[in-house]
């Protein structure tokens, strides 16, 4: 399936950035602990199927919150800088490649596999994560949930559905179209 939309590494060009620089989802703005706070607040309501996560930070976050994402997705980056991801027991890892600007074919086939199947999974990504989340937000559930990092605003939690999905097929034709 996921083949279909990502048949070759893509690589997203600027204008595309730009449009994904803006949150896909409900921004929860903050201070870390109020953050925090309305994030388990929020997920309590929503009581979604799954918990993906995608970057260190948002990551760590939910875990110190006590919540187990069923997928986290880290590259031992923040800001581009070097940092130990969280690394829970009892998760299964899987390592895959994805450049910076780019969404590898590979790397969407790792999260198919993460997210098709019923282990806790840490994705640890050599290079970059950040646009992980959209074929990650394809593939999820329609009563999952994605939760990503808005550098220096807070975090975005994106509601999976058949909406979601277009919007990522539509970006993901605008950067195959543009490179």
């Amino acid at each position: 399936m996921i083949r279909r939309l990502f048949p070759r590494t893509i690589v997203v060009p600027e204008g595309v950035k730009e449009r994904l620089r803006k949150p896909l989802g409900l921004l929860v703005r903050g201070s870390p602990e109020d953050v925090g706070a309305e994030l388990f607040r929020i997920l309590g309501e929503l009581n979604p199927g799954q918990i993906i996560t995608v970057g260190d930070v948002t990551s760590e976050m939910l875990l110190k919150l006590g919540l187990k994402p069923r997928v986290m997705v880290v590259d031992e980056r923040v800001e581009r800088m070097r940092r130990p991801s969280p690394r829970p027991s009892g998760y299964k890892t899987l390592r895959v490649a994805n450049p910076q600007g780019c969404i590898s074919a590979e790397a969407a086939v790792v999260l198919e596999k993460a997210l098709g199947s019923n282990e806790e999974t840490l994705v640890l990504v050599d290079g970059e994560e950040d646009l992980l989340a959209l074929p990650a937000l394809y593939l999820m559930s329609d009563n999952s949930v994605l939760l990503y990092g808005q550098p220096r605003e807070g975090c975005v939690i994106v509601k999976g559905g058949p909406e979601i999905r277009r919007m990522v097929e539509e970006i993901i034709e605008e950067a195959s179209r543009l490179t």
